[in-house]
């Protein structure tokens, strides 16, 4: 890893929305699995709308990716944190129910739901406020 951070040129909502998924697959248990994967596309197609194709879908999650592979452990939890009133200020608490209940399909994807996952699940809803 170089200490180059690889931020998305143009940051959007959902490449925060990604980090957070990334956060529950990879950073929890330090496994990416291919459901996992599944998953954060089909979540992130459901984000990004009807007019959203297969490529864009493609390229966000990658962009998301590729920042996520570029930062060090405490440049990430940064990232979120800060991502967290960005969110809250963008994002009614109904929509972010829906981002936490979509965190939580992540962490499940792999057929496990573990403790430490509940865990950063819980994290999650407490930073932004949702219980």
């Amino acid at each position: 890893m170089s200490n180059e951070v690889k931020a998305p040129e143009e940051v959007k909502y959902g490449h925060l929305n990604v980090m957070f998924y990334l956060f529950i697959a990879c950073y929890t248990d330090a496994k990416f699995k291919e459901q996992e994967a599944l998953v954060i596309k089909a979540l992130t197609t459901k984000w990004l709308g009807d007019d959203a194709t297969s490529a864009d879908v493609d390229k966000l999650v990658m962009e998301a990716c590729v920042w996520y592979d570029s930062l060090n452990e405490e440049q990430f939890k940064n990232t979120l944190a800060n991502s967290v009133p960005i969110l809250t200020a963008q994002y009614p608490v109904e929509v972010l129910r829906v981002l936490i209940d979509d965190i939580e399909k992540v962490a499940k994807a792999d057929g496990r739901y573990t403790k430490d996952e509940k865990h950063n699940v819980n994290i999650i809803k407490k930073a932004f406020g949702v219980s």
